[in-house]
């Protein structure tokens, strides 16, 4: 009887080690699947911070290339131009917007916000592409500084007006440049002094052309010459409103 108790309790015994050796592994297993979620967590926060900050970074070399070319252009002087590209998205794909409110320039993007200061404030945007197979352009006309888009933009160089004096009861021929200071290629146009409309085959992007009319002055007076580009609206440009010059010739 009493070997059959002492085997008894060593079975007890043993039974209870073989319990306590199962609830330290499992407490073994359960801290070593801890561990792995919190590093796993840990890397997840740590890639999404990185992502998150390679797109602020990307946002702010987009953001600082606008006010750049801005500034450039608007130091640079009165009828200055260039032409820029900004990408399509920033890191990530991510789609963003670029808006200019006097002199803040700021971009934004589904989860963030940047923004920084041009040296001027008298900035109008009339369009903007995204994408740098698009060509944007900025441009100072006496200190107002444009931005267009992918497409032609013709301007009319009044300062080139010739003659500025001219006798009276005489026939001039009066000319003037027209630019084409967008990054697209203008097809044929017209211009119109006065009641003389004179056909332009077309005009190459960063090029200008002379055109004139012929004018007869029969009264000694401050002739006025009213010079209208693209008079039939046969070009889409990113600004129509620089295509009208009212200029004068003095007569006597």
């Amino acid at each position: 009887m009493t070997g059959l108790i002492s085997r008894l309790c060593a079975y007890l015994n043993m039974s209870s080690k073989r319990a306590q050796s199962g609830l330290e592994l499992i407490i073994s297993v359960g801290f070593v699947i801890l561990l792995f979620i919190v590093i796993l967590l840990f890397g997840i926060d740590k890639t999404r911070w990185s992502n998150d900050f390679r797109t602020l970074l990307d946002a702010k070399m987009v953001c600082n290339s606008v006010v750049d070319n801005v500034n450039m252009i608007s130091l640079a002087g009165s009828g200055y131009y260039r032409h820029f590209s900004i990408p399509a998205a920033i890191h990530g794909g991510n789609d963003y917007n670029i808006t200019i409110d006097g002199r803040r320039v700021e971009i934004s993007w589904d989860t963030g916000r940047w923004s920084a200061q041009a040296v001027t404030s008298n900035i109008t945007v009339f369009c903007l592409d995204y994408g740098l197979e698009n060509r944007n352009t900025v441009f100072n006309r006496d200190g107002v500084i444009l931005v267009g888009c992918n497409r032609p933009d013709l301007f009319v160089a009044g300062e080139t007006l010739t003659p500025k004096i001219a006798g009276l009861n005489t026939t001039v021929s009066a000319k003037v440049d027209v630019l084409n200071f967008g990054p697209h290629d203008a097809g044929a146009f017209n211009v119109t002094l006065n009641n003389e409309s004179v056909n332009v085959a077309g005009l190459a992007a960063d090029t200008l052309v002379t055109v004139s009319a012929n004018l007869n002055l029969t009264v000694a007076c401050n002739y006025s010459v009213n010079i209208l580009v693209d008079s039939g609206y046969n070009v889409t440009e990113s600004i129509e409103s620089d295509n009208v010059y009212n200029g004068s010739i003095v007569v006597g």
